[in-house]
């Protein structure tokens, strides 16, 4: 709004006056109005009831548009124009006739003005405070709706973080190597995991819910009868009474005649209310682990077998061998004491003494040949190489192009071992007419391949033969790599021979 001062006299400003005022001004000009009307029909003689009539109906008008104090002030208007019509002998002779008849006028005025203006007052009062209520119920609607408003956004934030609290939970679970099979109240499977899935060898859940026992014992599976009763009385007591159960062991042969083995877990699913509504069940497929550890039961029982041969073998070197040449020795002494010229027999035992040298070493060789220590991995594979090399056995085509002189002693005995391992396996079981042996270096890597022509083998799945089925010296070759965290790769097919590949880091062969 523009200041006062800043308003140019020339200009036309027409201000309203309020409502109040304005309903007042014409509440007072109606009575007056009236009362002009009233003093124009005595003065011209017009019959009286009917114009004091209309002065009490203006100021019933008057109180019931203006007000109280408009509605008092009107009737002392009405009240003075009786008073006025009284001196000069007007009006109806009830209003005006006498000084009773007077006053009863003047009441009636006020009476009027004063009961119908305090019932506008009222109204008034009324209507300014339901306009009141009307605003303050506006206000609390309007702040009602902008906290509905900012609630809602908060509950649609939540369930949109929850919506990815649980895909995230959803896709963990769905992508976690151990398998998760939820199960309801009346045992029937909710909902399983990839890795459960494969666990059992299904591609997905059937459409008809499936019972825990037709997902475990049906015919293309089968449970030893021990671990499938701990299991079936674990699941029991989750759903039961809320017991947890870890570490339970499952015996499972698949269709194809496959064990695998699995520890479970059992817990169960609680409400808010605490009402147990299902059960959930974690698998973890220990079967690698399993079969490993029988693998190396195995591989101790080998060790120790070969061990045992082994001193067999160096106790007949022994026995027949060394003790033969010594008995002969000790007995051409004997007839060397009884007759010292004899120049044959103390050649004879000379002889004798050189072959038992030989015999010595040579076992001494078989134990641990001396020329790996002395030499190195290449001299020590050439020796060993050149002695395999007989009438009718295979042929042997050796190549180093391996830098061998920083590896460790560890690291020479492995690959000498694997070597000869390999070397072994072809000649007694490949009946290979060739083997090539080549040492090479890829990077920071020590590499060594045994390739040879014979019959070879069927591999299994994986592409790694079995240990069970082609004996412990593939088992014994893959130990050795991993010892120096390296890895053996054995691939082989009927009628093509064999490739025994083994690579494993200098950093720690060094």
């Amino acid at each position: 709004m523009r200041p006062a001062a800043a308003i140019n006299k020339d200009e036309s400003v027409h201000v309203r006056p309020p409502r109040g005022m304005r309903h007042a001004i014409i509440a007072i000009l109606t009575v007056v109005g009236v009362i002009a009307v009233v003093e124009t029909g005595r003065r011209a003689g017009v019959a009286v009831p009917v114009p004091f009539l209309m002065l009490y109906g203006s100021v019933a008008v008057a109180a019931g548009f203006a007000g109280l104090r408009i509605g008092v002030m009107c009737a002392t208007l009405a009240a003075g124009f009786v008073v006025y019509c009284a001196m000069h002998g007007f009006g109806p002779p009830s209003l005006t006739g006498g000084t009773q008849q007077v006053f009863l006028g003047i009441f009636l005025s006020y009476l009027v003005g004063v009961l119908l203006g305090r019932h506008h007052d009222k109204l008034l009062r009324l209507m300014k405070d339901l306009a009141n209520r009307d605003k303050e119920l506006t206000d609390m609607h309007d702040l009602l709706a902008q906290k509905v408003e900012r609630r809602t956004n908060q509950l649609v934030e939540l369930n949109v973080e929850l919506d990815n609290v649980r895909n995230r939970l959803d896709s963990a679970v769905q992508h976690s190597p151990a398998g998760v099979v939820i199960f309801g109240q009346d045992r029937k499977i909710v909902s399983a995991n990839n890795a459960a899935l494969r666990m059992f060898d299904l591609e997905s859940l059937p459409t008809e819910p499936m019972d825990a026992c037709e997902l475990f014992s049906r015919e293309r599976t089968e449970f030893s009868t021990s671990y499938g009763q701990q299991r079936t009385g674990a699941l029991s007591k989750a759903l039961k009474s809320g017991t947890v159960s870890d570490n339970v062991s499952v015996e499972v042969k698949l269709a194809d005649g496959k064990i695998r083995h699995l520890r479970c877990s059992f817990a169960p699913v609680v409400s808010d209310g605490g009402e147990i509504t299902g059960a959930t069940a974690v698998l973890l497929d220990e079967t690698s682990v399993v079969n490993y550890q029988h693998s190396l039961k195995r591989l101790s029982q080998r060790l120790m077998s070969v061990q045992e041969d082994e001193r067999a073998h160096i106790a007949r070197e022994l026995h027949d061998e060394i003790g033969q040449h010594l008995t002969g020795i000790k007995m051409l002494m004997h007839a060397v004491a009884t007759n010292p010229g004899d120049r044959g027999r103390i050649d004879m035992s000379v002889e004798k003494i050189d072959e038992l040298m030989q015999i010595v070493r040579n076992l001494s060789l078989e134990l641990r040949p001396s020329v790996l220590d002395d030499l190195g991995l290449t001299a020590a594979l050439r020796w060993y190489l050149r002695k395999q090399r007989l009438p009718g056995s295979s042929k042997m085509h050796f190549s180093s192009q391996a830098a061998t002189a920083g590896l460790s002693p560890e690291a020479k005995t492995a690959a000498f071992r694997i070597i000869q391992e390999a070397v072994n396996n072809a000649m007694k079981h490949a009946g290979a007419a060739n083997i090539y042996i080549t040492l090479f270096n890829d990077g920071d890597d020590f590499c060594l391949e045994v390739e040879d022509d014979g019959r070879g083998f069927l591999q299994v799945k994986d592409k790694q033969p079995a240990a069970q089925d082609l004996g412990f010296g593939l088992l014994f070759m893959r130990e050795r790599a991993q010892e120096l965290s390296g890895e053996c790769l054995i691939s082989s097919n009927p009628e093509n021979g064999t490739l025994v590949s083994v690579k494993f880091p200098i950093a720690v062969a060094g």
